[in-house]
């Protein structure tokens, strides 16, 4: 039995964003936007011929045949928490979208877009029953939404203020600002003991590496109370990093680590970062389509003994739609190495960011700068050259070398201090921390009446 169903990933969402703030700063006009909501959606699925539903009936109701063999209920739709019913719905919902000539990115199976002769068209981000458009169709889109009411029984809310777990702020024409202050603030109240105390002004700081290492140890073995509540609270933290807090990726990239080992220590940081995030909840990434709007990206890493951790920050319209911490595969015996590992990783989601951007309306044209703050690294990835020390890297971690050379992009030196992708690899100093935030989530305005 099938059961994969396909969502939309925070990405493509980010992504749609930033098009839109674009769009409305080059042409002046104000986009609309709707979030839809299909109720009942699994029950909607419909199943082929092939994909029989069978259902114990509950106990109060089975009936046995002449036999006395006990009698199961045949379905005519699928069920919700049924294995393959979000797989249903999701062909299902696929379908009508296609009948109504919207087409599906071949990058994300859950981005739809409809182009209509005048120039305008409409963008749909799928998430199972959840929909999130960005239109300057107008009426066209709401003819295309009575369409999907009759056949669904939709519900429908122009400019909403809540997707995906994240808020949305429409801060004035071509500014949008994403935050997880709901989020947070719900996760203070079901610990009000971690956030009680003074809120540290970074989420980590060199510490969380030490004491990271000293649970490495495992001088003592966890309480099994202790990993629960661990693991509750990392839990917890790790949502909102990929929805709009890239300031604290590095912080839960390192307390995830220790899922299976935590200590007291371990836990000390994690009510660090709680604190942290109950008192910046209403921080967040801020679309501008007056600034960037050709995307720039960024990578970095720290070598470490063991897996160093790949960073990177893919930039547009003043915002990260992009970003990442992720410890590497394999051990890097040189630095050089892990910072080519971590900007292959980056050129890969540059390659995937510009084929939703041409889906999108948004094709970059020029190749996008990818900024590293390794000589030796940015060598490897403009020509081929064999030293000493590089001679023994793979080939797949030379990957930004072939996008380099197809012109996708243009690999660029910048200096540590001013790389916003070191806070995505390790604690930073609170200066540079600021430093970079201040790059990734300036501060928004007042929100303006829509």
């Amino acid at each position: 039995m099938e059961t994969f169903c396909p969502s939309v990933r925070h990405g493509t969402y980010k992504c749609q964003l930033a098009a839109a703030c674009i769009k409305e700063a080059r042409s002046g006009v104000r986009l609309r936007y709707f979030a839809i909501d299909v109720k009942q959606a699994y029950v909607k699925g419909e199943a082929t011929e092939q994909e029989k539903m069978f259902l114990r009936p509950p106990p109060h109701f089975q009936t046995r045949d002449d036999r006395g063999v006990a009698l199961v209920w045949r379905l005519q739709t699928p069920l919700c928490g049924q294995g393959d019913a979000g797989r249903i719905w999701y062909r299902t919902i696929h379908s009508q979208l296609i009948h109504q000539d919207f087409e599906r990115s071949n990058t994300d199976p859950c981005l739809y877009v409809k182009h209509y002769a005048d120039g305008t068209s409409i963008n749909l981000c799928l998430y199972v029953d959840h929909m999130f458009i960005t239109t300057d169709a107008r009426d066209k889109a709401i003819r295309e939404f009575d369409i999907m009411h009759s056949k669904f029984g939709i519900t429908i809310k122009e400019n909403p203020v809540f997707f995906l777990g994240m808020n949305i702020k429409y801060i004035a024409l071509g500014r949008i600002k994403l935050s997880c202050k709901t989020y947070i603030k719900t996760l203070a109240d079901n610990w009000p003991a971690a956030v009680s105390g003074c809120a540290p002004p970074t989420p980590s700081d060199g510490d969380l590496v030490k004491s990271y290492e000293h649970a490495l140890d495992r001088e003592r073995p966890p309480t099994r109370e202790l990993i629960k509540r661990y693991g509750s609270k990392v839990g917890s933290l790790i949502y909102p990093v990929p929805c709009a807090r890239p300031d604290a990726a590095a912080t839960v990239g390192y307390l995830a680590r220790a899922l299976t080992f935590p200590t007291p220590e371990m836990e000390i940081e994690v009510d660090k970062c709680m604190r942290y995030f109950n008192s910046t909840a209403d921080d967040g990434i801020t679309f501008d389509g007056r600034l960037n709007q050709e995307l720039e990206a960024y990578s970095d890493s720290d070598c470490s003994v063991v897996q160093s951790t790949s960073g990177y920050c893919i930039m547009l319209a003043g915002a990260p739609i992009a970003y990442a911490s992720k410890r590497q595969h394999c051990i890097a015996l040189f630095s050089t190495e892990a910072e080519i590992m971590a900007a292959s990783l980056a050129a890969t989601e540059i390659a995937y960011t510009h084929e939703i951007l041409r889906d999108l309306g948004l094709a970059q044209l020029n190749p996008t700068p990818h900024y590293v703050d390794n000589t030796g690294a940015g060598e490897l990835a403009k020509e081929r050259k064999v030293k000493q020390r590089s001679k023994h890297i793979t080939r797949r971690h030379l990957k930004v070398r072939e996008y380099q050379a197809e012109g996708l992009v243009v690999v660029r030196r910048v200096p540590t201090a001013d790389n916003p992708a070191d806070t995505f690899t390790k604690p930073v100093a609170r200066v540079a921390f600021i430093k970079h935030k201040e790059y990734l989530m300036p501060r928004a305005g007042d929100q303006f009446s829509v």
